[in-house]
């Protein structure tokens, strides 16, 4: 490892914590534990539609504020939420029930323990709002025009 890169992880630890340091202490050790791995890995979890990607520890701090602000005391509807933040970060890209429940550790959401069995069969006036895709679940074209009318996406 040189200089450089060791400087540069140890600016991304510390932002982390600074993030970190805000939430409940129920979470903050999963939330580290997400946090980390997103972004010393560099995962991608800004907008798409962002001409300049900000920082990532800017967009782990959208997250949150997205899931307080629609958060649900029923953990079905919090699952829609958080695929809604993949649809406005990834667009139409496909997602785990795993990404959802990491997600939903880090927001501090209820979700249900088998976020794949809510997907398989959420539906809206008998339309299906997601497909299984060999890599995990999409959105449908009806999911796609739900999440935009209900998320205001």
């Amino acid at each position: 490892m040189t200089k450089a890169s060791f400087d540069t992880t140890v600016d991304r630890v510390l932002r982390i914590d600074s993030i970190v340091r805000q939430l409940d202490e129920s979470i903050r050790l999963r939330a580290f534990e997400v946090l980390a791995r997103v972004y010393l890995e560099e995962e991608r979890i800004v907008p798409a539609t962002d001409q300049k990607s900000p920082a990532k520890g800017e967009s782990a701090t959208r997250l949150i504020e997205f899931a307080t602000i629609h958060a649900s005391k029923v953990p079905a509807d919090n699952v829609l939420t958080l695929v809604a933040w993949l649809f406005l970060c990834c667009g139409v890209s496909p997602f785990t029930a795993r990404e959802i429940t990491g997600f939903a550790d880090f927001c501090g959401l209820s979700v249900p323990r088998r976020p794949d069995s809510t997907m398989r069969y959420a539906s809206d006036h008998g339309n299906h709002l997601f497909a299984r895709t060999s890599r995990g679940w999409s959105l449908t074209a009806y999911g796609e025009a739900y999440i935009r009318a209900n998320y205001r996406i």
